[in-house]
């Protein structure tokens, strides 16, 4: 027969790793310091970096998820003890109302002849015609870069110009949407000019374009995210 003779002092206590929220952000290739020390600022921690196509790079950063306080559990239980009651409450009146029905059914039965009437006469059913579905027209170039400028004028508190004709750079993805580096420029409340560069994604089709990613800086530092 063996003993542990393992001193209680030298027993390591289990430890429990702390669950993580993950979050990711797209950032324009050379901005990735700024973003990076700003997210951390903010008490995240930086876990990777993604190239994610030609002008963009995606960090991915992570912190840990806030415990529910002990004094919640008591009214987590309770609550879940009050919806069990009451799906047992509620299947107790079902079954109740199975029962009566049951009851009854024999006697109307009896009470009622079976009839099947002779059909007079046979009534021709004309086919069905499938619909062909009409796709809709692809996504352009034209189309989806003017819907890009007129989604971020339209955020432009004090007025600007996007030089979505003149000033941009296209880049065609495989899936049919398009990458875009188109110039603008930018009032601020004073009426002065600002000079700013946005990037984005445009998918989608004609008919319907949606903007799935997008971004704005200025001359002087600024980001602005389209979703933000």
């Amino acid at each position: 027969m063996t003993f542990d003779q393992t001193p209680p002092s030298e027993v390591q206590p289990t430890r429990t790793e702390p669950s993580y929220k993950t979050s990711s952000v797209r950032t324009i290739r050379g901005m990735e310091a700024r973003t990076r020390a700003k997210w951390e600022k903010d008490g995240w921690e930086f876990v990777s970096q993604n190239r994610i196509g030609p002008l963009r790079n995606e960090l991915t950063f992570r912190r840990p998820k806030k415990k529910l306080p002990w004094y919640l559990w008591p009214a987590i239980g309770a609550f879940v003890v009050l919806i069990v009651a009451g799906f047992i409450f509620a299947g107790v009146l079902e079954g109740d109302a199975d029962s009566a029905s049951s009851r009854k059914t024999p006697a109307a039965t009896a009470s009622t002849p079976s009839f099947t009437p002779k059909p007079e006469h046979t009534t021709r059913v004309a086919p069905q015609r499938t619909a062909v579905p009409i796709p809709s027209r692809a996504l352009s170039e034209t189309n989806a870069a003017h819907f890009l400028a007129m989604g971020w004028e339209a955020k432009f508190s004090y007025g600007g110009t996007v030089h979505w004709i003149v000033d941009r750079i296209t880049t065609a993805n495989a899936d049919g949407s398009y990458t875009f580096k188109i110039g603008a420029t930018v009032k601020n409340q004073y009426g002065t000019d600002t000079h700013a560069t946005i990037e984005g994604d445009v998918a989608g089709t004609d008919a319907a374009p949606t903007i799935t990613d997008s971004i704005l800086y200025t001359n002087d530092g600024q980001e602005v995210n389209y979703n933000g």
